[in-house]
């Protein structure tokens, strides 16, 4: 992907597009495209080629995989819609998105919940691409990618859904909240790359922060920050997020897509249509209605002082240990012990093609049952469950919140 020449060269980021996409109506064609990244060009090519198998798995079920009927009718145990936290009642009037009522009929897909060992149904919306309401059926929310990751492994492929599903709750949950977090300083990070990458960009006046969240499990989750102190075109702000077991492993993913993201973004601050939607943002938040609003609203230096909850802290030293070697399997084993522990669980349901099979290749699709979906649109913040609200007390990290208490900007990731 074109970078500017006076971005650094590395990490590389390569984009990827389905050819075959004919499944898949115009307003899909954002599940068209994707991206990677990674510090040599061969890892950003996986990197984009497994997020572009990702959207087309998921995009290519057939109808036989859904079942259709209200929740006491099916033949399984279902998940009850409330707990993939839904939108409280009085968002409804100003939304698309329908209510959900236990008469109501939905499509459903099988997934296997490991915890309890046991088959479970969830709404179809919450585990396939490209889904459609049928008839009567309620639009309960948007169709989104969270959750959803491709391996070498269907093992592989799970837990990498599950991180990206605990990485997105323990983001929101910061953000909304304005929970506090621990501030690292990224030249202390083990890897000599992502040393090398903090320098070359401190070089072109872009400090690059870190910001381990806090999380009800043991997955590390890191967010990164770049922010702009002196380069005249680029954004104020960008945001990376990345998790995992190995703490190196989630740190370097932070910095790393906040790399992926920003170049992107400076060419768009060129554009005088950009230029002019930044302007409607700043002047009303609620603009933010589009995945593409949320980091150009924090390209503008006005905005940094929303990120204060966070940078107003010195930094910390970090244990980087790296767990004992484990696979795939013990790593997922070890989750969903920490998530029972919690009262939920961790749902999956295998995505993968025959075609992609074939090439060895594995997709798959992760619930977690309570945890915050991630949203674009302020507006389409959901914001029924109370998890959400417990988790400062539960974290021992303040009294729990309440509606009139969330942080009323839009989240800053894109």
């Amino acid at each position: 992907m074109h970078k500017s020449l006076s971005e650094p060269r590395a990490p590389y980021v390569y984009r990827a597009e389905l050819s075959n996409h004919r499944f898949l109506d115009n307003e899909e064609e954002a599940f068209v495209i994707a991206s990677g990244k990674g510090f040599d060009p061969q890892a950003a090519k996986v990197s984009a080629m497994g997020e572009a198998v990702e959207r087309y798995a998921a995009s290519s079920w057939g109808e036989e995989a859904v079942l259709r009927g209200a929740k006491a009718e099916l033949d399984c145990a279902a998940l009850d819609p409330h707990r993939l936290v839904l939108f409280a009642p009085d968002q409804y009037a100003d939304l698309k998105y329908d209510p959900y009522q236990d008469t109501s009929d939905l499509g459903w897909v099988k997934m296997y919940a490991l915890g309890s060992d046991q088959e479970i149904a969830a709404p179809a919306l919450a585990v396939l691409m490209a889904y459609e309401t049928k008839g009567d059926e309620p639009f309960l929310f948007p169709i989104t990618s969270n959750g959803l990751a491709a391996g070498p492994t269907l093992a592989d492929a799970v837990l990498g859904g599950a991180y990206e599903a605990v990485e997105r709750d323990a983001f929101l949950a910061t953000w909304l909240n304005k929970l506090p977090a621990v501030k690292i300083d990224p030249n202390d990070h083990p890897d000599p790359e992502v040393r090398k990458l903090v320098t070359s960009y401190g070089r072109r006046e872009v400090a690059l922060e870190l910001y381990r969240l806090p999380t009800t499990n043991d997955v590390h989750v890191f967010m990164g920050i770049g922010v702009n102190q002196g380069q005249q075109d680029g954004p104020a702000a960008v945001v990376g997020l990345g998790a995992d077991h190995d703490p190196i492993v989630a740190a370097r993913g932070a910095l790393i897509e906040i790399c992926q993201v920003r170049p992107a973004l400076r060419m768009r601050l060129h554009m005088p249509e950009t230029q002019e939607r930044l302007t409607r943002l700043l002047e009303d938040h609620t603009q933010v209605k589009e995945l593409e609003d949320h980091d150009l609203l924090y390209a503008h230096p006005s905005m940094l002082g929303s990120f204060d909850f966070l940078r107003d802290q010195p930094a910390q030293s970090f244990d980087w240990v790296t767990p004992i070697n484990s696979s795939a399997v013990e790593k997922l084993e070890q989750l969903t012990a920490a998530l029972l522990s919690e009262g939920t669980d961790l749902l999956y349901t295998n995505l993968t093609s025959q075609d992609i099979a074939r090439f060895g290749a594995h997709v798959a699709r992760v619930v977690i049952p309570d945890y915050q979906p991630m949203h674009f649109g302020l507006s389409e913040r959901r914001l029924a469950a109370q998890r959400l609200y417990q988790l400062p007390a539960q974290l021992g990290l303040g009294a729990e919140t309440s509606r009139t208490t969330l942080n009323p900007l839009p989240h800053p990731l894109a």
